[in-house]
Formats: C-alpha cells, sequence, structure tokens
C-alpha cells in the first residue's frame, strides 16, 4: 500500500470512528433525557451500529498497520464492545425507567412497607417466580408477551458473554471459569438490584441468566463459534 492509500484508509477509517463516538454521545444524551425513553430494542439497535462503525473504521485502518498493532487495534475494539454491552446491562438492569428502575425510594418507607418489599423483592425457593408468572398468564393476568418476555429476556441477557469472554480472556473456555464467572456477574447485579430498590434477588433470575449463559457457551463451543468469530474479527490472531 503507497503512502496515498494508506493516507486516505487511515482517513475514512478515523471518520468511521469519529461517527461511531458521534453516535455514542447521542446515545448517553437519549439515555440521560428525561423526556425521551429509549426501548431495550433501541438501546441495542444504536451499540449495533457504533460496534459496526468502529469495526469499519478498524479494519480500514489495520491494513496501514504492522502485525501487532493490527491485533491490539482489533482487540481494543472488541474490548470496547464488551464494555458497551455492560453498560446496556446495568443499565437496564438498575437505571433503565423503561422498566421502572429508580422509582423507589427509602424516604417515607415504615415497617409494614419494608415487610412488603422483603415479601415480594426475595425469593430462594426455584422457580417460585416463574410458577407464578405462568398461573397469572393462565388466568389472564397478565399477558402471553410478557410472561414471555420475562422468560426468554432473562436467558438471553447475559448470552453475550459466552461471546465476549472466552473471546478476551482464553481461560474463559473452560467450562468451570466461565459458570464461576458468569454467576459471580448475576449475583452482583441481583444484590445491586436488591440494594438499590431497582428490582428484586430473585433465584430465578439467577438461574435463567445463567443458564441461557452457559447454553451460549454450549453451542459456540460444539460449533467452533469462537473460531469463527475470531477469523471475522481478529484474523491476525486466528
Amino acid at each position: 500500500m503507497n503512502k496515498t492509500d494508506e493516507f486516505l484508509a487511515k482517513s475514512i477509517g478515523t471518520a468511521f470512528y469519529a461517527l461511531a463516538a458521534a453516535a455514542l454521545v447521542f446515545y448517553f444524551w437519549l439515555s440521560l433525557n428525561p423526556l425521551r425513553m429509549v426501548t431495550p430494542l433501541g438501546r441495542v439497535v444504536l451499540l449495533s451500529v457504533i460496534c459496526l462503525l468502529m469495526h469499519i473504521g478498524a479494519r480500514l485502518i489495520a491494513g496501514t498497520l504492522s502485525e501487532r498493532h493490527r491485533l491490539l487495534l482489533l482487540k481494543s475494539n472488541l474490548a470496547v464492545w464488551f464494555g458497551l454491552y455492560l453498560l446496556l446491562l446495568i443499565t437496564m438492569t438498575l437505571f433503565d425507567d423503561y422498566f421502572g428502575r429508580g422509582s423507589m425510594s427509602m424516604a417515607d418507607w415504615n415497617m409494614e412497607t419494608f415487610r412488603h418489599y422483603m415479601k415480594n423483592s426475595f425469593n430462594l425457593l426455584p422457580f417460585a417466580t416463574v410458577a407464578d408468572m405462568f398461573i397469572e398468564w393462565m388466568d389472564g393476568r397478565i399477558g402471553a408477551r410478557m410472561f414471555l418476555y420475562n422468560i426468554f429476556g432473562n436467558l438471553a441477557a447475559l448470552m453475550p458473554t459466552a461471546l465476549f469472554l472466552p473471546l478476551l480472556f482464553p481461560r474463559q473456555r473452560e467450562s468451570k471459569i466461565f459458570l464461576l464467572t458468569v454467576t459471580g456477574m448475576v449475583l452482583v447485579i441481583e444484590v445491586a438490584q436488591f440494594a438499590t430498590l431497582s428490582g428484586s434477588f430473585d433465584i430465578d433470575d439467577l438461574i435463567l441468566n445463567v443458564g441461557g449463559a452457559y447454553l451460549a457457551f454450549a453451542w459456540l463451543r460444539a460449533c467452533r463459534g469462537w473460531d469463527m468469530v475470531t477469523k471475522m474479527f481478529l484474523p491476525e490472531q486466528a
């Protein structure tokens, strides 16, 4: 690649990174604006666009770099995407107005309110919440969409960890280490939800979150998914 082509590739690549940065600023503006409520799907789409812009920018710039610096750039991209996923996860589980997070306050609580919160926001009986929701669905108190959204939403929430963790940290390809890591992440989220009054500590969430993540982990390992993704996003490492 001659110097003119290198300059052009770097310039266009940098422009894509600038677009990604602008899109990220727009994402934060939407998230922090009380007059705007972004749906979970809207958040996922916008963050996916940011990741795509970064990937295009990286591939353009990578062609002008040495192999070592090329791999560093692409790995950095992957680390940023994982960070954006964690940001999305934390936002939706702790702060998102779409799910009514952060709407409670202890300022006006009394003992009766505290007992009610403990009774309805702390569950250690496996599948009790799932069973209750199923009964409510059968009785017509909640719609099928809400029931399925809660079940499959919890199953899917931690599935991206099965992709990011093994790619960024090779030891995470070991089942036990991956399960311990994901279980720890879910426990931190559950405790934080309970402590900040933004949700409940529910063993069913732990089971569904970890179960969904491990299903994705097992599938990616069985079909050599990590190798395919590495060839796509980290070709120098492959």
